[in-house]
């Protein structure tokens, strides 16, 4: 493969977007690319701030005049790119030096599809996607790009879409591996007010619709994946682990799954309020998956 265009899609992340982008220019490597950054119609400062790159013949700007959600904008993206391979990089995330050598260093192999540098283990096998994830752009094209049925309306959220894409492109038959040493550093932004904290919460269970479509899409899997157990249903324990911290072998704390924390435990009152909204998080996302059920008519609860 001779070359990759990395793809940034971004909205209200002017103040990281600068980061991001000095980070990819000043990749040290062989291969040849373009950026291609996609903003999703954000707010903030975003178009001030990739003006100071227009005479940059490496970055590619798209501007989007609705906000429509990452996984229809990676699809921008995608159909824009010049090169054989896509790379999703996300507008957070600051990639080390040689990130792109060690990205493309697996496509020295003809049939892999997809090379990524971020995974979740479950059940002792590696499901990967989201952020740092290299795409075989032929593959992409086969397996009909991100699925954005994903997108968690009314908010233009998407979650799973990409765990979806990597496992169409493995069942056409690619090979899909591990990128070691594309090292990069993900800029978590915690909430700092209590309803921002509440409101991300509140996001946090309500994408989790999205579980009932990627069973549905892939069964087999997604029953490694989410603990699937008697055909319909995903352990509350597991729920629980992933709402108190303690589904990777973590500290007790009310956190998301990318470790970004709300509520730390410790001490005696703490410990209490992680277990009680422990508990609320586990009944609240049994709601939303039936409210998935109903949406895409397959049952998970």
């Amino acid at each position: 493969m001779n070359g990759a265009s990395i793809i940034v899609s971004t909205y209200n992340r002017a103040n990281l977007l600068k980061q991001v982008l000095n980070a990819l220019l000043r990749q040290q490597t062989e291969y040849k690319y373009e950026i291609i950054v996609v903003n999703d119609n954000s707010k903030d400062n975003t178009k001030e701030v990739l003006k100071q790159y227009s005479n940059n013949k490496r970055i590619k700007v798209i501007n989007l005049k609705r906000t429509v959600g990452p996984a229809v904008t990676r699809n921008v993206g995608f159909k824009a790119t010049k090169y054989p391979v896509a790379i999703v990089m996300d507008d957070d995330c600051i990639a080390g030096d040689r990130w792109l050598d060690y990205m493309m260093k697996p496509f020295s192999d003809k049939g892999v599809g997809v090379s990524s540098h971020y995974y979740v283990k479950a059940e002792g096998e590696y499901f990967y996607g989201g952020t740092s994830t290299a795409y075989l752009l032929k593959a992409v094209k086969k397996a009909g790009y991100f699925d954005y049925r994903f997108t968690a309306l009314p908010i233009t959220f998407t979650f799973r879409e990409d765990t979806d894409l990597v496992l169409s492109i493995r069942e056409l038959g690619y090979k899909v591996v591990y990128a070691s040493g594309a090292n990069f550093t993900h800029l978590h932004k915690l909430p700092t007010r209590l309803i921002d904290k509440i409101r991300y919460l509140l996001t946090r269970i309500w994408i989790h619709q999205a579980d009932v479509l990627l069973y549905k899409k892939h069964p087999e899997k997604s029953k490694l994946l989410l603990g699937v157990k008697a055909g319909f249903l995903i352990s509350p324990l597991s729920d629980y682990k992933k709402a108190t911290g303690l589904w990777d072998g973590n500290s007790l704390s009310v956190s998301s799954p990318q470790g970004v924390a709300f509520i730390r435990g410790g001490s005696i009152l703490s410990n209490f309020m992680v277990m009680g909204v422990g508990v609320a998080y586990s009944l609240l996302m049994k709601l939303v998956r039936l409210y998935g059920s109903i949406r895409y008519g397959k049952l998970l609860l």
